[in-house]
């Protein structure tokens, strides 16, 4: 599905959001990514804004899943996401 497809910088594909944290040192909430085709030694962090531009449907999924956890509630909140806590 085309709307489950974003790049990275260096053009590399979305295949799944994995954990999400809050970077103290970047100031921002960041999505664990693994990337199409690639180990999980490659998975790497991403600003999860950015992730929420590029891969909306997938950002949204991963909120939706998880909302019950206060991590992910903070991560919903921090990206406008509030109404997918509801339900």
């Amino acid at each position: 599905m085309l709307h489950h497809i974003a790049t990275n910088s260096e053009g590399h594909i979305v295949a799944e959001l994995l954990d999400s944290r809050y970077s103290e040192a970047e100031k921002r909430f960041e999505l664990l990514v693994s990337w199409r085709g690639h180990s999980n030694a490659d998975n790497s962090w991403e600003p999860a804004a950015t992730l929420l531009d590029g891969v909306p449907v997938m950002v949204n999924d991963f909120v939706r899943a998880h909302r019950r956890t206060a991590k992910r509630r903070k991560l919903a909140s921090a990206l406008g996401l509030q109404t997918l806590l509801t339900g």
